[in-house]
């Protein structure tokens, strides 16, 4: 293919995405995958508003526009007819425009902690391959000796790791089953994990900062001395016992509230930090796997192919090649029989629906309709005795 066509990372992101959901439904042995990829890449080029007319991009693939056009209705039934596909592309830009603010010291406003972002330890010392069972965050660590990064430095680290992460983002996350299990939130934050993962951590811990951001004060907590109720400003006598009794006991009654109010507000306190350090280590787990599937050998090898890799993917072509089915073969003759034939007719037998699963085309489905319409008619007339439903089951 042309290099003219390689689009910007979404275009061709997208096209991968089609024929991988596409391939879920249909064997690679009734349709080939070469016969849909340019079909792929110009339906990708119009749901991701970058349409392209279709003689300048058959002019730019090894195909005619028929070759382009046929599979298309084709297509875009084996995907249901779902074209949005969510990319993590968008994710990792605002995640590192939120992560040169938190170097900028930009986090208190942003309801974060960007002091934790300047002691993260060397990127060096990033993914030993495996999980700390306790999954420990950056502010765990006191007692370590990371010496405290300029801005400067911490802006060029996070480059980097946006850098290397929008590369392995384009490369191994379209080849592995990351679109299908996981968010594009998840995705973006596994590729920065799996080429930094110390900055990654860092950036949780300023997400989910603790202690917790002080807040302003209730009404009830905003005094640490007792309100006290004066006496009446008309009252010229001193007070009685019941009066001094009343008022220790209104100051009593309130010493208690406000007590209970402080253990409310702690407990409160507490779950909140319980429920954000289970969701911080949830987070490292999850993404965790997912950078362990990106950094799969066997994705680096279809990336980075051997001769001998190379070599038994050429035995699978040819036997692929052999066992393919011979009525799927000419895609743009089915395609010519169907519009020839308006939607019907005996070329549509061949036609059948890319969903699997059952669904068929709309010629079969006719022409299946003529060939059993007797038959239909005729066990509809032995039981038809003025019953919508027919007559009682024997």
């Amino acid at each position: 293919m042309n290099t003219e066509l390689i689009y910007e990372q979404s275009k061709q992101a997208t096209a991968i995405q089609f024929l991988r959901r596409f391939y879920l439904s249909n064997s690679p042995m009734t349709y080939h995958p070469k016969l849909l990829m340019p079909c792929a890449l110009f339906l990708a080029t119009k749901t991701e508003n970058h349409y392209t007319p279709l003689s300048t991009f058959a002019s730019q693939v090894p195909s005619t526009s028929e070759d382009v056009l046929a599979p298309e209705f084709l297509l875009t039934q084996g995907l249901r007819f779902t074209f949005d596909v969510r990319h993590p592309f968008r994710g990792l830009e605002g995640g590192f425009m939120e992560m040169i603010a938190l170097a900028d010291g930009k986090g208190k406003g942003l309801g974060m902690d960007d002091s934790i972002m300047f002691s993260i330890p060397p990127s060096g010392a990033a993914s030993s391959g495996t999980l700390p069972r306790d999954a420990e965050s950056t502010d765990d660590k006191k007692g370590n000796n990371t010496k405290r990064m300029t801005p400067s430095e911490l802006k060029r680290r996070i480059i980097a790791a946006h850098t290397a992460a929008k590369d392995l983002l384009k490369t191994a996350a379209l080849l592995t089953d990351a679109y299908f299990l996981y968010t594009p939130s998840q995705i973006w934050l596994s590729g920065v994990y799996a080429v930094d993962e110390p900055l990654v951590r860092a950036y949780l811990d300023a997400k989910f900062p603790t202690p917790l951001p002080s807040s302003s004060p209730s009404p009830s907590t905003s005094s640490s001395k007792p309100i006290a109720i004066p006496p009446p400003a008309s009252s010229t006598q001193p007070q009685t016992h019941s009066q001094t009794s009343s008022t220790t006991m209104s100051n009593t009654t309130q010493e208690k509230k406000k007590g209970e109010d402080e253990a409310r507000t702690k407990e409160k306190e507490e779950k909140e930090l319980e429920r954000r350090s289970e969701l911080k280590m949830t987070i490292i787990a999850t993404i965790h796997r997912l950078a362990k599937m990106q950094q799969d050998p066997q994705i680096a090898q279809i990336m980075h192919p051997t001769g001998e890799y190379l070599k038994e993917l050429k035995r699978i072509d040819k036997k692929l090649y052999t066992c393919r089915n011979p009525e799927r073969t000419d895609l743009v003759g089915l395609n010519q029989s169907l519009r020839n034939s308006g939607g019907g007719g005996g070329g549509d037998k061949k036609e059948e629906g890319a969903g699997g699963g059952g669904r068929e085309g709309e010629g079969r489905g006719e022409q299946e309709g003529g060939d059993n319409g007797k038959k239909k008619n005729g066990n509809r007339s032995k039981g038809d005795d003025g019953d919508v439903f027919g007559g009682p089951l024997k």
